[in-house]
């Protein structure tokens, strides 16, 4: 009787720890599982190559081109990109202003932030397009202070959204096809103190990240 006893005790602690296995494994995999399932829900993609679709790109339009992109700007304090308008909202209170040439910028703390006429509590909504001049691997990094969004062809490629000080996103990768110019939008806020807005890329057989040249930007007015 105690060996049976014992022999039923010794089966059930051994299925107590196949299933206390099985626990451990699901929790080590549930992070992996929610990471994968979770960006493919969000339509968002992180370190990753992004393949731009070719139906994005400007046709029949080049000739309507003007250097720069169009701005609004917003007299707001931020603290996350996400707080700023969308849809509707985004021309209802935007201000426009001159295009913005090019993304290299620092303003000290009473300097005004381009030509919003504020030096503090300023968003930008930037639209227009980006030439890729070639097929391939385009690496892009922003350095800012504060929040930045980089969209191209309504794909997120760089997303640092808060407050913070000047400081390098992570890295965001394009592929593109077919040469030629695409949507690009940008998002940015400065809350309060200095502010920065750099963009780089590292073009397709290059090594150096360099700024984007003010002769890939370009918009349409009256449009975006």
């Amino acid at each position: 009787m105690k060996l049976h006893n014992g022999i039923a005790v010794a089966k059930y602690s051994s299925k107590g720890n196949i299933i206390r296995k099985i626990f451990k494994l699901i929790f080590i995999l549930l992070p992996v599982i929610f990471t994968l399932t979770g960006c493919a829900m969000l339509g968002t993609q992180k370190d990753t190559d992004i393949d731009l679709p070719t139906s994005q790109k400007v046709q029949g339009k080049e000739n309507q081109l003007q250097p720069g992109l169009s701005v609004l700007y917003f007299h707001q304090f931020y603290r996350h990109i996400d707080e700023m308008p969308r849809g509707r909202m985004i021309k209802a209170r935007g201000i426009p202003g001159k295009p913005i040439l090019i993304l290299d910028h620092h303003f000290d703390e009473d300097r005004e932030v381009f030509k919003s006429s504020r030096a503090k509590g300023v968003g930008m909504h930037m639209d227009g397009f980006i030439l890729f001049e070639k097929t391939g691997d385009y690496v892009f990094q922003a350095n800012t202070n504060d929040g930045f969004r980089l969209i191209i062809s309504e794909l997120r490629i760089i997303n640092d959204p808060t407050v913070h000080s000047d400081r390098m996103s992570e890295k965001g990768m394009v592929r593109v096809a077919e040469p030629g110019w695409y949507p690009i939008r940008i998002l940015y806020f400065q809350r309060k103190g200095t502010a920065t807005i750099q963009l780089f890329w590292i073009k397709p057989g290059d090594k150096t990240m360099e700024i984007v040249p003010a002769e890939a930007y370009a918009h349409i007015p009256g449009q975006g």
